[in-house]
């Protein structure tokens, strides 16, 4: 998990530089970096092994110095650091295959009608294109012939429905705070100045939101044909670059104005990131965070401590998982790290959510005829509810441990 932890303190750095670069103070820059660097969309992920984190701070990278990218001839490009992370990129994800593209056109849109020698440059364009996109090309290729369940289908309707706009709208600003709104003003701010960079931005963004809207995973599509990945947290992580850059911009064309507006900047920042923090003060995640058209983002149990406690019994052959509803796949990681090994039954309560009264139900339901014969049995409690401890349940198993956070409990139940 050192990866997106690393990629965020990448991007709190290059905030940094580019902040000191352009308002010339240490502690603005300081301030400001952090204050972006730690909205909670960035926050959130950078605690979840996820490869996206790593390619927003590629992403960040490219729009710091996107006039490079589309204005430079290819000879001073090859030389500059943001041709290796736009390299980088490509061996990445799949995902970023939408960044590059756009980038690629916008380069050549901008250097056919800015060149003499058309012919020269377009030869040029596509062997530059040819290096950034044959390493992606390549593995989606691989990818649609040996895994086609993962492939995307084509939904143009939802770009035309008017309510996956304001779902969209909402969650950028339950997730990444106040940038959104600098944004858009650092977007009029740029308009003003560089109108050919301004458009660029504008047309990348909407070519990402674009393109997570209408190209879906199978299985992430409801009956009337729309798209229950609108306002999902993971795609707004490619918007977020951009968001970024052009907030960035409105903040140092309002210091520059007078630096006294800084600290008002900087409170409504800090503001927004404290009120939507993605985490409670135990440190567990915020259950199907991120996710406001669906419930199948991850719920976090406190599997450290339970494993660990389940690797110091010496009688469990068969471990059942019961009642787990959409949990934090990271159980193998700790079966490895305590050397622990049974052999695993799985028997979750269904896959729509249920409130408490309906979840002990569930539970007195089970135990009448447990359907699995387990040593242990390792219940996630997916609303925290309190059992009795001292209850044997199903003639058979009594509660030996309870482990919670905030937010969920593990029970585990021994059979006696």
């Amino acid at each position: 998990r050192i990866v997106p932890f690393l990629s965020l303190i990448g991007i709190a750095f290059f905030l940094f530089y580019h902040f000191k670069k352009q308002l010339g103070s240490t502690l603005q820059a300081f301030l400001f970096a952090f204050a972006l660097s730690s909205i909670p969309l960035l926050l959130f992920y950078s605690s979840i092994l996820y490869l996206e984190m790593p390619i927003v701070f590629l992403m960040l990278l490219c729009m710091l110095n996107l006039k490079v990218l589309i204005k430079d001839d290819v000879e001073k490009l090859k030389h500059h650091y943001v041709w290796y992370a736009l390299l980088l990129m490509s061996f990445l994800k799949d995902t970023a295959i939408i960044f590059l593209f756009l980038i690629i056109l916008l380069r050549i849109m901008i250097r056919v009608f800015r060149s003499k020698g058309v012919r020269v440059n377009l030869l040029t364009e596509a062997k530059l294109c040819f290096a950034i996109l044959c390493p992606i090309l390549i593995y989606l290729i691989f990818r649609n012939i040996f895994l086609p369940n993962l492939r995307s289908e084509f939904y143009p309707n939802n770009l035309l429905s008017i309510s996956n706009y304001t779902v969209i709208a909402q969650s950028l600003i339950q997730q990444i705070g106040a940038l959104p709104i600098l944004a858009f003003f650092g977007l009029l701010y740029l308009f003003k100045k560089d109108k050919v960079t301004a458009v660029g931005v504008l047309a990348m963004f909407g070519g990402i939101l674009m393109f997570f809207l209408s190209f879906i995973l199978k299985g992430y599509v409801n009956n009337e044909g729309n798209s229950l990945l609108v306002g999902y947290s993971r795609w707004n992580l490619y918007l977020t670059p951009i968001i970024l850059f052009t907030a960035s911009i409105f903040v140092k064309h309002v210091v520059k104005i007078r630096k006294i507006y800084s600290v008002f900047l900087l409170m409504i920042i800090f503001t927004f990131n404290i009120v939507l923090f993605p985490f409670k003060s135990d440190g567990a995640r915020l259950p199907n965070w991120g996710a406001p058209n669906m419930d199948t983002a991850e719920y976090t149990y406190p599997y450290d401590e339970a494993i660990r406690f389940l690797s110091t019994q010496d009688y469990t052959n068969n471990l059942l998982l019961l009642g787990q509803y959409s949990p934090y796949w990271g159980l193998r990681y700790y079966f490895e790290k305590y050397n622990y090994h049974p052999k695993i039954h799985e028997h979750p309560f269904g896959s729509k959510r249920f409130d408490e009264k309906k979840e002990r139900q569930m539970f007195d339901s089970f135990f009448e005829t447990p359907p699995f014969s387990a040593d242990t049995i390792l219940y996630h409690s997916v609303n925290n509810i309190d059992l009795n401890m001292n209850i044997v349940y199903g003639g058979r198993y009594k509660i030996v441990r309870r482990v919670q956070n905030s937010l969920h409990s593990l029970y585990i139940l021994h059979a006696l």
